[in-house]
């Protein structure tokens, strides 16, 4: 996170909510989400706090394993602290030193202590903290700055274009340790490693044997501009908006399609159990989005209507990636807009400074997506090919192309639909479409996320 330190933003708020409530607490979320920060801003606000880091503030595996004694015992003995353990996966055993805090909290009613167990490994954490502790505690899930989270960093609360841009070019400053898409992936890939080769019993893991980031950033760079789109098209679009002169232009557009081409043609050349791997390991750090072309609309009543969702695919016995075109009837979209903008930015080679209509609507809907719930929702593509970008069982469209020409696409659907087209500055409600602009959308979904959670 920033490097002042001030900002106290909603994570550190949830946490301190959770503390104030429950005796003991999870807090999961994406690496350098900023987890580490407010717990020592906590610790630091908190007279009773103590922070500590399980990964480098002991000296050995004895040291950690007496620390978790420690806790115990001042629970035991009525002590009034609040505990905040961070990278607590690197203890040895650490499913059960963290089920050792259960007995005490399960034996004395009365109990003052506070325990805070955190880790960037949510799959796993969370594992460990449902078998041990079931309903009995509290989780703070976090993932990384969104756009009103943001505006209240930047301490206003203007709901528009500029300052939705001004979320996508800097909100990667706001981590000063973000080194780019390709260092996190490699920097997740190699912890998660460790963790699966540690002595933690329960852990369900997924099989990384030979995955590698190049082979993460495949499939990335794949489903970047959807992977069946015209790649010369969208390279000639990205050299002309960000070429210098006549002869940049030509050779930026070259070396954008041979990189995108080159990236689809060796996702293509991955074996579909290799490519289904990636997808799951990008889909539990939640890094990624999924959702499904159906050329069947669903129509109230009619339950006959079989709709792939994430799960289907992802679960570990399913062997629906084997179907010849799983992969071009499913859409992957990246859920945090911060990595979307650094993989274009690698893709141009240079800063992005403007944001032209196409690209805007490319990283718009990537954010979107992974906004927005997965469930009960698919694309629609109908028979002559055109498609709208969501549409769920509840008969709700989302067309998010973010021009007119979207409403031709709304209106194949049956007037019963409630139908809604973003647009980059149009607000109106007439012939049975709303139109609503993109950045007031995405900051009332993802404000009423914030506040009250996804529904």
């Amino acid at each position: 996170m920033n490097n002042d330190h001030i900002f106290r933003g909603k994570l550190y708020r949830d946490i301190k909510t959770a503390i104030e409530q429950c005796k003991v607490t999870f807090v999961t979320g994406p690496a350098k989400c900023g987890k580490t920060v407010c717990l020592k801003q906590l610790a630091a606000d908190l007279p009773n706090a103590v922070y500590v880091n399980i990964k480098t503030d002991f000296s050995s595996d004895k040291d950690k394993s007496e620390f978790m004694k420690k806790i115990v015992k001042d629970m035991s003995e009525g002590g009034d602290k609040i505990y905040l353990l961070d990278d607590v996966l690197k203890m040895p055993h650490a499913d059960i030193e963290i089920f050792r805090t259960d007995a005490p909290f399960s034996a004395i009613s009365n109990i003052k202590t506070r325990v805070v167990f955190a880790d960037s490994n949510s799959k796993v954490l969370e594992f460990i903290a449902h078998i041990g502790f079931g309903g009995f505690s509290a989780f703070v899930r976090e993932s990384f700055l969104s756009y009103p989270q943001w505006l209240e960093y930047r301490e206003t609360t203007e709901v528009s274009e500029e300052t939705y841009l001004d979320f996508l070019f800097n909100v990667g400053e706001f981590y000063s340790s973000f080194k780019g898409t390709k260092e996190y992936l490699q920097d997740h890939l190699n912890e998660t490693r460790a963790l699966y080769n540690s002595d933690i019993e329960y852990i369900i893991k997924d099989n990384i044997e030979n995955l590698d980031v190049e082979m993460l950033l495949n499939v990335l760079y794949a489903y970047l501009i959807v992977i069946n789109s015209d790649i010369e098209r969208f390279s000639e679009m990205l050299a002309q908006n960000f070429g210098v002169d006549d002869n940049d232009t030509k050779d930026l557009q070259i070396k954008i399609a041979e990189t995108l081409s080159k990236r689809r043609r060796a996702f293509f050349e991955m074996s579909p159990y290799d490519r289904k791997r990636s997808i799951v390991f990008l889909y539990h750090l939640r890094f990624i989005t999924l959702a499904f072309v159906s050329e069947q609309l669903f129509v109230c009543g009619d339950f006959s209507f079989e709709l792939k969702t994430a799960n289907d695919f992802l679960r570990e016995h399913s062997e629906l990636y084997l179907k010849p075109d799983i992969f071009l009837d499913m859409r992957l979209t990246i859920n945090h807009p911060m990595f979307c903008f650094d993989l274009f930015e690698k893709l141009i080679g240079r800063p992005i400074k403007k944001m032209p209509t196409e690209l805007l609507c490319v990283i718009v809907e990537h954010h979107l997506r992974g906004v927005l719930s997965e469930d009960y929702c698919f694309i629609y593509r109908d028979s002559t090919g055109n498609e709208i970008s969501r549409v769920n069982l509840t008969e709700e469209a989302i067309e998010m192309s973010l021009s007119e020409s979207g409403a031709e696409k709304l209106n194949l659907l049956p007037e019963s639909y409630k139908k809604i087209l973003l647009t980059r500055d149009i607000s109106s409600d007439e012939n049975g479409i709303e139109r609503i602009p993109y950045y007031k959308y995405i900051y009332d979904v993802t404000n009423f996320i914030d506040r009250f959670g996804r529904i």
